[in-house]
């Protein structure tokens, strides 16, 4: 192979550089009957464009749930496919284009999704925000630069795995009172839009703006 000069390989590079990293890609990872249209994630969604990030919303295929399934026996069956779809669109999004950072903000059942994601994949770097986070979700939350949201009015978690959650979390973990699975408050919707401020604001300095997202 001919010798190649320092000059001739910077010059080369000069000619055809390579694409600037983008700011950022936030993946959305939706729960059962939890979709990206709904509230937590809508505006996360809105705040990471706000910030200049890309949005990535994984979409698992048809989730079924039999009619004497609990959420946790459904989600124990869906979680092969969710799982290979996260990662087939997640790569596909990752080719298109660089990243200087990841976000995978969760819900529920997606939560699993995302803390398997981030254990089995640790040269991704990304970090997490668990979004009403499940008990199998716990194994995940002693990841670095990670948070997590949920209410105290959750009927899917015991007081025993929130408790497990603020010792591992500290102050990372965002627990409202009254609130449900939704991290609405039933009856006051107006404490359920407080809530929405400010897990959109924590994600806010998540994404570096470090300032609520007031946008339209």
């Amino acid at each position: 192979m001919p010798f190649e000069s320092a000059a001739a390989r910077q010059s080369a590079a000069a000619a055809h550089p390579r694409p600037a990293a983008r700011p950022g890609l936030l993946v959305l990872l939706p729960g059962f009957g939890y979709g990206p249209d709904k509230p937590l994630l809508h505006y996360a969604k809105k705040a990471a464009l706000a910030a200049g990030w890309q949005t990535l919303a994984i979409d698992y295929g048809p989730l079924t749930r039999g009619a004497n399934q609990s959420i946790f026996e459904a989600g124990q069956q869906a979680f092969p496919q969710a799982f290979a779809a996260a990662n087939t669109q997640l790569d596909s999004a990752l080719r298109a284009g660089e990243y200087a950072e990841l976000l995978l903000v969760s819900k529920s059942f997606g939560t699993l999704i995302a803390g398997e994601l981030t254990a089995s994949r640790p040269a991704l770097g990304a970090k997490n925000f668990f979004l009403t986070p499940l008990a199998g979700t716990l194994p995940y939350l002693s990841q670095a630069d990670c948070m997590a949201a949920a209410g105290d009015a959750d009927g899917l978690v015991s007081d025993a795995d929130r408790l497990q959650m603020r010792a591992l979390l500290g102050s990372r973990f965002l627990l409202f009172p009254g609130a449900d699975h939704s991290l609405e408050v039933p009856g006051d919707p107006l404490a359920g839009i407080e809530i929405l401020g400010q897990v959109t604001a924590a994600l806010c300095r998540m994404l570096g703006s470090g300032r609520p997202f007031y946008g339209s």
